[in-house]
């Protein structure tokens, strides 16, 4: 499940046994009176009900999520993933490598037999990893589906190529971070076409990107 603000604002019942924590940007914030703390706090509804023996996957990098988790302090089982490795259990970068370390048991892969390249991308895939042997799904298997995973529609999705033109829909982007990441992962040359509501984003990061 992908669970947006939006649910989590009227989430009560619902416990996640696996919780996965991307990231934390400003998004939304004119449904949170332009509070950003209004915005975090709904972000963290998402562990409201878990207990000790449930799994919390998070982004270790965005110091939004630690700083957080620092504070509340959660009595779960916490797997951090991100590129200031090496963690006791998670997941990190080393050399090109893709190191998992879950249950004390290491699965490895170089992150250029990922058939989705760029820094989002590896991080997705740290995450997706680290959720699948907590279920114990087999490394092989974990293995093949990173290779041959083909992404998801408007996000980053090639739509056509015309005149060695290739138009890219990344309609999914509603943010400025996701914006950001989607910016950095290309490597050729780039017309952008953008569009939508502020959303009482800033756009300051936004705009060294893109210059």
């Amino acid at each position: 499940l992908e669970i947006s603000s939006f649910q989590l604002d009227g989430m009560f019942g619902f416990k996640a046994d696996v919780a996965i924590l991307l990231n934390i940007t400003p998004d939304h914030l004119d449904r949170y009176d332009n509070s950003f703390t209004k915005y975090r706090e709904s972000k963290f509804r998402l562990l409201q009900n878990m207990k000790s023996a449930d799994h919390l996957v998070y982004y270790a990098d965005d110091k939004e999520i630690t700083n957080e988790l620092a504070r509340r302090k959660p009595d779960m089982q916490l797997y951090p993933f991100g590129f200031s490795g090496p963690y006791e259990q998670g997941a990190w970068i080393d050399d090109d490598i893709m190191k998992i370390v879950v249950h004390s048991k290491e699965f490895n892969m170089s992150i250029f037999d990922l058939s989705l390249q760029g820094k989002h991308n590896a991080q997705n895939s740290m995450a997706a990893s680290i959720a699948s042997r907590v279920l114990e799904i087999r490394k092989e298997t974990i293995r093949e589906s990173l290779s041959d995973f083909q992404g998801v529609e408007h996000r980053l999705e090639p739509v056509v190529k015309v005149h060695g033109i290739e138009f890219i829909n990344d309609s999914k982007a509603t943010n400025v971070g996701a914006s950001v990441a989607a910016i950095k992962g290309l490597q050729q040359p780039i017309i952008w076409i953008a569009g939508g509501e502020a959303k009482e984003d800033d756009f300051s990061e936004l705009v060294k990107v893109v210059k």
